[in-house]
């Protein structure tokens, strides 16, 4: 069993199909380190088809942490359901907008 939420592409990361409450604690974990080992960052979100508020805490929080550390986090090419939820929020701004 794989247990890591975001796979490895080659530049980028790929996001699954869920990001869900049940994922938080590891994409947080997974997000730290990666942020830890420097440089930027982007994951690919065209593949999720359900993603909750908790992720979406995540996101805005890694993006936050990135920008503070001088570093950038791109969320690209966000699916139908990740854009409605994130809109449905009011944080598109926040996750798909500038770095703050």
């Amino acid at each position: 069993m794989n247990d890591t939420v975001l796979v490895r592409q080659g530049d980028y990361f790929g996001a699954p199909p869920e990001l869900t409450i049940h994922l938080v604690e590891r994409l947080r974990d997974e997000l730290i380190a990666a942020l830890r080992e420097g440089g930027g960052m982007t994951i690919v979100m065209d593949s999720v088809g359900h993603i909750d508020t908790a992720a979406l805490q995540v996101l805005v929080s890694a993006r936050r942490t990135a920008a503070a550390l001088g570093r950038e986090l791109v969320l690209a090419r966000p699916s139908e359901a990740v854009r409605g939820v994130a809109d449905r929020l009011g944080l598109e701004q926040a996750l798909f907008g500038p770095a703050a």
